[in-house]
């Protein structure tokens, strides 16, 4: 029998990273920029403050990385949780 692959342990989620996350999963693959402009009818935060979190997470292995020579794209691995 083959062994078993060890599975990621679940990150914790703030809230901040959640706000962030489900815009993903609601609109798809956006650039930092467009998740920014996604979020700011609720929130207040810097451009900086969407992209450190989407690094983290990105770096994490948790979202998908699409770059072009334009702009880079970044997207949710997994559906949202209802």
């Amino acid at each position: 029998m083959p062994p078993k692959k060890k599975e990621k342990p679940v990150p914790e989620v703030s809230p901040a990273e959640w706000e962030v996350l489900e815009s993903l999963w609601k609109h798809g693959s956006q650039a930092a920029r467009d998740v920014y402009a996604s979020l700011q009818t609720e929130k207040r935060w810097d451009i900086k403050t969407v992209r450190t979190l989407l690094s983290r997470w990105s770096k994490k292995g948790r979202l998908s990385t699409i770059k072009s020579e334009i702009r880079t794209s970044i997207g949710p691995l997994t559906a949202g949780i209802n």
